[in-house]
């Protein structure tokens, strides 16, 4: 997930998992109550996609898979 990239760039709240709902609800309204950190922690968000390529990946896992699928196979035809 992305919850690494948040947590990195200090751009937003990240709960453990299982989620504990008085947590979410506790960290939700801290959240609302400060604007200035939120806009931040916006601004530390673009700040980071700006800097990091957090948008081709899928595109470079796809062409990953597609060039590998293009090699020439180690198994022998017919064997194991």
């Amino acid at each position: 997930g992305f919850s690494v990239h948040v947590e990195r760039a200090g751009a937003g709240w990240v709960l453990e998992a299982p989620h504990d709902a008085e947590a979410w609800r506790s960290r939700t309204e801290s959240a609302l109550a400060d604007e200035w950190d939120r806009m931040a922690k916006g601004e530390r968000g673009r700040r980071y996609c700006r800097e990091h390529d957090l948008h081709s990946l899928i595109d470079r896992a796809v062409a990953a898979i597609e060039s590998h699928g293009r090699r020439p196979s180690l198994i022998p035809e017919g064997g194991r």
